[in-house]
């Protein structure tokens, strides 16, 4: 025989002892409550094997008058349906009741059900950063540090441990029958955004610092002159300077999408950190501390997505920078055709930018 089977016997035995009472004629008995009247549907339909429905009706009479026999109803509903944590912590209850005259008639069928009961739950201790949520199998159990371990069936859970700021853990973890097990698990912080750097340079540049064409030009400026002096030397520089601008366009196209992209993902990100003060969350300091617990779910939710999205964002913009100085250089590069004598006096204008890192920008200017 299953345990199952004989969870569904130990149960049914008290349907059926419960049922004597329950169906006692209208005129025996005395004082029948709403609530005595919700528990009868509860028994028949645990009698039709329909314990989900029975379990609401338990659930609705405890809640009219709180009745220990009701709560013990309640558990083993719960046990039929394989809830065992629910199900010790509702029987465990109704045991703690020595006066009420049901538990004490029926109190050695309600301790062989909490006896069964047990066999299916071990005890799971984890350890990990102050503040961070856990869930078993996807349902939140409690945040760290833990009152006490947390009753869980036994097998193989997946236990995650999530927390803002910071990269989510998950790994399997084997539950005995009546074992503690402990579990230590740590936590990554989020990686912080790439620091933006220009493709030519060694090193980020500073604040204001000005990307000067003429200078980036001037190593190539004696050799042009040389090349430039035949015309199979200009054929060539001319078709180099052709792909250095089709290149700068890209560059410079791909420039703008990723900086688009990165505005884009940083006005979401203040949109789900709008969305998560309309909750009442605090998520300013890495940790999320809703003021109604029942939001807690919805507001880590928030958190990691405004984390992500503002990391995407920092990327994106360095990234259209970074491809931005890359088009300007390219285009400084390509050298344009030599002038003719009428316009050789005239002076080239002069294009310099500056790549400012506390705004993510670039400013440029063009002197004549």
């Amino acid at each position: 025989m299953s345990a199952v089977q004989k969870s569904r016997i130990i149960g049914l035995s008290l349907v059926v002892m419960a049922i004597a009472w329950e169906t006692t004629p209208a005129w025996a008995q005395q004082g029948v409550s709403d609530d005595d009247a919700t528990i009868r549907r509860g028994l028949e339909l645990r009698r039709q094997g329909k314990d989900q429905e029975a379990l609401e009706e338990f659930q609705s009479a405890y809640a009219q008058n709180k009745k220990t026999r009701a709560i013990a109803q309640v558990g083993l509903a719960e046990q039929a349906l394989g809830r065992w944590p629910e199900a010790e912590a509702h029987v465990t209850q109704a045991l703690e009741d020595v006066t009420e005259p049901w538990i004490r008639r029926n109190r050695g069928t309600l301790e062989n059900a909490l006896r069964e009961i047990q066999r299916h739950l071990g005890s799971l201790e984890v350890i990990g950063p102050s503040g961070a949520l856990v869930l078993v199998n996807e349902q939140v159990v409690g945040t760290l540090p833990l009152g006490r371990p947390v009753r869980v069936p036994i097998g193989v859970l997946n236990v995650e441990v999530r927390k803002g700021g910071f990269l989510p853990s998950t790994r399997p973890v084997s539950i005995s029958a009546g074992v503690l097990t402990r579990e230590s698990i740590g936590l990554q912080r989020t990686p912080a955004s790439a620091v933006l750097q220009a493709p030519s340079a060694r090193r980020p540049l500073a604040d204001g610092e000005a990307v000067d064409v003429d200078a980036i030009g001037s190593s190539r400026g004696a050799v042009d002159k040389n090349l430039a002096d035949t015309p199979e030397s200009a054929n060539q520089d001319n078709g180099g300077a052709s792909w250095h601008r089709s290149l700068g366009w890209v560059a410079a196209g791909t420039s703008v999408l990723s900086i688009v992209g990165g505005g884009t993902a940083l006005i979401l990100r203040s949109r789900k950190i709008d969305d998560a003060n309309g909750l009442h969350c605090n998520v300013a300091d890495g940790t999320v501390t809703p003021s109604d617990p029942a939001n807690l779910p919805r507001c880590l939710d928030l958190a990691d997505s405004a984390s992500t999205l503002g990391v995407t964002g920092v990327v994106a913009l360095a990234a259209g920078g970074a491809l931005a100085i890359g088009a300007i250089l390219l285009f400084a590069t390509a050298q344009s055709p030599a002038p003719s004598s009428a316009s050789s006096a005239i002076s080239a204008p002069n294009l310099a930018c500056s790549l400012t890192v506390s705004t993510v920008g670039a400013t440029c200017r063009l002197r004549f």
